[in-house]
């Protein structure tokens, strides 16, 4: 079937400003048969598609995602040919918002992609970004800038400096272009060996628990990509900063779940690290009461998971979507396809 003959429902809890711009680019591409908007309830936005027996191409983000999948996809005991949702596409990389592990029966025979790749490049740009920020002592100038006071000190080379990469994918190879050309040395720790133990950008490729616990031991800077799932929950806690050298920054762009912020700030207080870059968290927006917004400019760069949201970030999104549109087909997709039972692009 041709996935322009569906309707498209769109159901994201993304900032509203955001959900018009990706209506905007949804509307600019064109070619589907009907397009409903999710304003904030599912079950009362996408009743009437759904009784109207149309196929449905459903594109989600966030909580609201989460719940139109509970709500459209509830028909799992009919063959897969019969059932109302021909395809669902996440905006977002990740994928913890979802819950997936508990809708196993309602998504199963249908595919299901997300955006991967789609963003690599700004996230790198943010990795850099966290860098210099504390090897600049960015906070130091803006300090002394609004005291009037002529402070010249010294900063610290990138060059040479060591970056372990946990969690090495797209994300960690876009950014380990821009590491390499700081020429910085670069390991990535993957979930599985690989076939090469050097990759194009000159990353040593390493995997399991021994090398992610020498790298960091050894990195100054650790960069955490990891995907949001059970085995990864909340990894980086007391423990893990405690390997990682006291002049060692931290940096989380990939899911807030695979960290312990209570163990983070405390690692940040005591010195057990030098500073951290968090742009994720467990719980969103982070609740006044976190100790994370009490630490000090020196010790942590906050960013309120907008590390994605470059000027470009909702065309980008709609155009991956409509590239994975026109590959549409019996086949299935070529790329950025989830597996229901890791929840892993594969």
């Amino acid at each position: 079937m041709n996935v322009f003959d569906c309707t498209l429902c769109v159901a994201t809890t993304i900032s509203q400003f955001l959900v018009d711009e990706v209506m905007k680019q949804v509307s600019l591409y064109g070619g589907f048969r009907h397009v409903v908007r999710c304003h904030g309830n599912p079950q009362e936005d996408f009743m009437d598609v759904k009784q109207s027996g149309e196929p449905i191409v459903l594109l989600i983000a966030n909580q609201a995602g989460r719940e139109a999948l509970k709500f459209l996809c509830d028909d799992y005991h009919l063959p897969k040919e019969q059932r109302r949702v021909l395809w669902i596409h996440s905006i977002s990389s990740g994928l913890d918002s979802y819950k997936l592990n508990e809708l196993v029966k309602e998504l199963q025979d249908i595919p299901l992609t997300n955006a991967r790749g789609c963003y690599s490049s700004i996230l790198a740009e943010h990795v850099m970004y966290s860098m210099l920020y504390f090897y600049r002592q960015t906070w130091r100038s803006l300090a002394s800038r609004a005291e009037h006071k002529w402070d010249p000190f010294l900063m610290v080379e990138l060059r040479g400096r060591k970056v372990g990469i946990i969690g090495y994918g797209d994300i960690g190879r876009a950014s380990a272009k821009l590491l390499s050309a700081f020429g910085m040395e670069v390991t990535g720790v993957k979930r599985s060996a690989s076939t090469k133990e050097v990759d194009e950008y000159g990353v040593r490729l390493v995997h399991g628990d021994a090398e992610r616990e020498r790298v960091l031991r050894e990195s100054d800077f650790v960069v955490n990509i990891l995907p949001g799932t059970e085995e990864t929950k909340r990894l980086f806690n007391k423990e893990l900063f405690s390997m990682m050298k006291p002049s060692a920054v931290y940096i989380n762009i990939g899911r807030g779940i695979t960290q312990n912020e209570d163990d983070l700030a405390c690692a940040l207080r005591d010195g057990v690290i030098r500073g951290a870059s968090v742009d994720v968290f467990e719980r969103e927006p982070l609740p006044a009461e976190s100790p994370l917004w009490d630490i000090s400019d020196d010790k942590i760069l906050l960013t309120y998971h907008n590390a994605v949201l470059s000027d470009d970030f909702c065309k980008k999104a709609i155009d991956c979507f409509m590239l994975l549109a026109r590959d549409f087909g019996s086949d299935g997709f070529a790329s950025n396809v989830i597996q229901i039972d890791k929840f892993y692009c594969g």
